[in-house]
């Protein structure tokens, strides 16, 4: 069975204009049973391909669809399902799919006879193969974690948050296995590259024994789809209008890379001819260093002679001054010698002089007691001869100056 290969956007919106179908696709890729789906108003973005060679004007159409879900409490979810086909390497479909991205969430959609703003899920299906690490079918979605007590959060999602964030599903075509355990590979298999000989065929061919073998409804339906679609002259003039402007993008590359190539050879004559006249010119400074380096090594076999000589009289010096600070050091200690015995005679000196010094005051101290026994003692005599001679204990203590009880003693 020959039909049009689904990787052509006007294809692909063709294929899921069969509501039945894009209820089934979204419904294997996400893993969720599909009650209702409405596609959304056709929405195309305009963008201009600033390619490495050329700049052109097209306009990409992608699907959107609002899908109403099962919730894990028994209600239902509203939310808005974006798929990208992206066929083309040559686009700069990042950054006009995240400008479409923040206009998607900027939006309300139209929901019944309400507009609000909804949750939104994107799904890229991918030609190119841009990482083969990954697998043919990664689901990268988020999930909900309590950081204070590091655990994963069980609860209901939360309607706020889901509205800043979304789940997000790549699809590498060239990746996909032919293992057709899961359901999802039987719907994804109609972008497979095993059903057409070149990204670029207009046509994927499907062998009728293979839809007889799977026996799978869906996909027998949209095989039947598809192959309705080549009898389907506005499909088939958008299909001819998207391979015109690949075929295009592809002559003014080759274009382009042969004026480059041009270029680039006539740049590398001139850079060989520029090469040549530097290696000429690098040659003949080479002889002129040489000769330059000759009267260099010259010098320094005259500088060497030199130095050494200057050698030998700088150690001849040191020599001398080696023995001069021994003499210094030895005349140093002498004095250091003769100055500790002058300290220790001054010392002695010293200690001598105190010594007088003490040994005079003594015998001050002790002239000065015997002078005031003497006089005592002359006192105690005069006052025994006048009691003796009865004169007044009043008058003795005027004459003597002793005390009554010093007299009475007597």
């Amino acid at each position: 069975m020959k039909v049009l290969n689904p990787l052509f956007d006007s294809v692909f919106k063709y294929l899921l204009e069969d509501l039945e179908i894009a209820k089934m696709l979204i419904h294997a890729i996400i893993k969720k049973e599909i009650l209702e789906l409405t596609p959304a108003p056709q929405e195309s973005s305009d963008i201009e391909l600033k390619l490495k060679y050329s700049q052109i004007g097209m306009i990409r159409q992608d699907y959107v669809a609002i899908i109403k879900t099962l919730a894990s409490d028994g209600g239902f979810t509203t939310e808005k399902v974006i798929i990208e086909v992206q066929k083309s390497p040559l686009a700069p479909e990042i950054g006009r799919f995240r400008n479409y991205l923040s206009d998607k969430y900027r939006k309300k959609s139209a929901v019944g006879s309400d507009e609000k703003y909804l949750p939104i899920k994107t799904i890229y299906i991918i030609e190119e193969i841009f990482n083969n690490d990954l697998p043919a079918v990664l689901g990268r979605k988020g999930i909900y974690f309590n950081e204070l007590e590091n655990t994963p959060y069980q609860g209901a999602r939360d309607a706020m948050v889901e509205l800043f964030n979304h789940d997000s599903w790549f699809i590498q075509t060239e990746l996909l296995p032919h293992d057709f355990k899961e359901e999802l590979m039987y719907v994804l298999s109609i972008f497979a590259p095993w059903f057409r000989k070149s990204p670029k065929d207009r046509f994927i061919e499907i062998p009728d024994d293979e839809i007889l073998v799977k026996k799978h409804k869906i996909l027998d339906r949209i095989f039947r789809r598809l192959q309705a679609a080549t009898q389907d002259n506005k499909v088939n003039t958008s299909v001819d209008v998207e391979m015109d402007y690949e075929n295009y993008i592809e002559k003014m590359v080759n274009l382009r890379e042969l004026a480059e190539a041009k270029a680039e050879s006539e740049r590398i004559q001139r850079e060989e001819a520029e090469a040549k006249a530097e290696f000429e010119r690098i040659q003949r400074e080479e002889a002129e260093a040489m000769a330059e380096s000759e009267r260099i090594q010259r010098e320094e076999a005259e500088a060497k002679a030199e130095f050494e000589r200057i050698q030998r009289e700088e150690a001849e010096a040191k020599a001398e001054f080696e023995r001069i600070q021994r003499e210094e050091a030895e005349a140093k200690a002498e004095f250091e010698r003769i100055q500790r015995e002058e300290a220790e005679a001054k010392a002695e000196f010293e200690r001598i002089q105190r010594e007088e010094a003490e040994a005079k005051a003594e015998f001050e101290r002790i002239r000065k007691e015997e002078a005031i026994i003497a006089e005592m003692e002359a006192k105690r005599k005069l006052a025994a001869t006048m009691k003796k001679y009865g004169e007044s204990i009043e008058l003795i203590m005027q004459a003597t100056g002793l005390s009554y009880e010093q007299i009475a003693d007597l």
